[in-house]
Formats: structure tokens, sequence, C-alpha cells
């Protein structure tokens, strides 16, 4: 073999090998350090406060994993707003259509079109309609030297309040007597009152008579009984004598059976009027003297 040949073989095998080891590796392409970068474009309140959904669309880059994805941001997520100032805290209502933003997510994440997961942090890049201005700090007030204190003059009290009127207490109607007669068609029961007024009234059909203060049953003849509460009233004098002549009556009428009165106490009067069966009823106001009539249908 020619010894020129072969120098010039191995001549070109050494410049070959100078020249790959003379060249520069290219660089590894970028590692993804954000999941989703891009506007929002749909937003979608959650049902927990602070939580929703947001649909971010971006454009493929490198070192993004996902140029589009539906988050799920709970009330856990840290969302902040990257200001010219820095970070600060947001949070899910901050968040608006158009704004841009960049998402790192939590948790497993869906292969579907677009992507779905949760986010762990969001931080809202751009506003759509700028970041609102930060508040001007507060000027802190001098403290007062204590020396100073000694100086002053004592707060003023604050005047005392005006004192309650008193409360008005109702007078109690004093009720004089209770009366039966018959109507012809009605079976009547008439309450006379001292003085031109009537107390207030409550007339009404109830299921068992019962004694105000001890609530308990009382027996009064009938099948269907009326009771007639009067507020304010008295049935009694000073003296704690009764004012009617009588608490209990029977009574021989189509319809009445018995009237009796289970209550006086504290302003409240109760008479029960025990009735034949289940009848309708008119209430009538009389003057001079002031009496409430109760006709009963027979």
């Amino acid at each position: 073999m020619n010894p020129r040949r072969i120098s010039a073989r191995l001549l070109l095998l050494l410049g070959a090998l100078a020249a790959f080891a003379c060249a520069k590796p290219e660089p590894p392409p970028p590692v993804p350090t954000v999941d989703t970068r891009g506007l929002v474009t749909s937003i979608r309140p959650g049902s927990t406060p602070g939580s929703g959904a947001v649909r971010v669309e971006g454009a493929p880059r490198p070192d993004v994993r996902y140029d589009k994805a539906d988050v799920a941001v709970l009330a856990s997520t840290r969302i902040v707003a990257r200001t010219g100032l820095g970070d600060r805290p947001a949070v899910f209502a901050d968040l608006e259509l158009g704004d841009r933003v960049q998402v790192v997510f939590q948790g497993p994440v869906s292969k579907s079109r677009p992507v779905r997961a949760v986010a762990h942090q969001v931080v809202i890049l751009e506003k759509v309609r700028g970041f609102a201005p930060e508040p001007p700090p507060q000027p802190i007030p001098n403290p007062v030297p204590e020396a100073a204190t000694t100086d002053l003059a004592p707060a003023a009290a604050p005047p005392p309040a005006p004192p309650k009127p008193p409360r008005k207490v109702e007078q109690a109607i004093v009720l004089r007597d209770v009366r039966t007669g018959d109507q012809q068609v009605f079976d009547r029961v008439v309450f006379e009152f001292e003085g031109p007024k009537l107390p207030r009234y409550e007339v009404e059909l109830v299921k068992q008579p019962a004694a105000c203060a001890s609530g308990a049953a009382v027996k009064v003849a009938g099948r269907a009984f009326l009771q007639v509460r009067l507020t304010p009233a008295r049935a009694h004098n000073d003296a704690g004598a009764p004012t009617v002549a009588t608490l209990q009556r029977t009574v021989r009428l189509p319809v009445i059976r018995e009237i009796r009165e289970t209550c006086d106490y504290e302003g409240v009067v109760i008479w029960v009027v025990g009735l034949a069966a289940r009848k309708s009823h008119r209430v009538l106001e009389l003057e001079e003297p002031a009496r409430l009539v109760i006709d009963v249908e027979r």
C-alpha cells in the first residue's frame, strides 16, 4: 500500500475527530415550569364561597405544559395578583374574563381536550381592566408623651341618659255583673262593666276549659265551650272581694247550660259558657252602661 495514501487518510481521520471534539453540544429543551398560561375565557362560580372554575387558553410555549385547560379553583387554592409592587393576595372574585393568568396544578390531570385539573396556585399576570391601586399607607399618629398627659384635663363624662318615661299602666276595667237571658231565637249572655269603656275581649270556642293560674282542667256542663277573655279587667275590688254576685251558675236555656269564671288574675278575666252543642254566635257592644253581649244561636 502506498505510504502517502495511508498518511492522507490518517490526517483526514484525525481532523474529523478534532472537529467532533470541538463541537458544542446542543442545549436540552426547556423543562415546563407552568402547567397552563393564557387568557381567562370563561368563569363559573362554585357552590362554596371562594371556589369556582375557569377556562384558560393560550399559545403553545416550551415552558408551558398545556395551552388550554379547564381549571377548578378551590377555597384553599392560593391566588395572587402580580403587580408592579410585587405579589399581593387575591380571591376568586378578582378573576375576570380577559385576565392573563398562569396556573400550577395539583393532583392528577385529566387527559381530555382541554385538560382538566385542580389549581394549586393561580397567578394573575395582567388584569383586563388594570390592577386597582394600592391603598395609601395610613399615617401613624404620634403618641402623646407620658409626661404631657399629666397636664391634660380629664375627659368630660358623657351626659347621663334622660330618664325613661314611666310605662303607662292600663287601668283594669271592673266587671260588675254577668247574666243570661232568653231572646226567643238566641240564648244571651251579658257582661256589664263599671265605667263607659269596654276592655279588650276575645270570644272563641275551646276544647277544654282550664284555670289560668294552674292550667288545671275546669269542669263545665255542656258539650261545647265558649270562652270569653277580657283584658285589662278584674272581677274583684281593692279588698279582693268578688264584684260579681255569682261566679258559677247553672242555666236552664235551650243552648246555654252553665256559665263559670275560670280566671281573675293579673288583669285577665275569663268566663266559660257551657253549650249543649257547638253553635254559631255573634258579639254586640252596648253603651250606658258598657256591656258586652254574646248571642248564641239555637
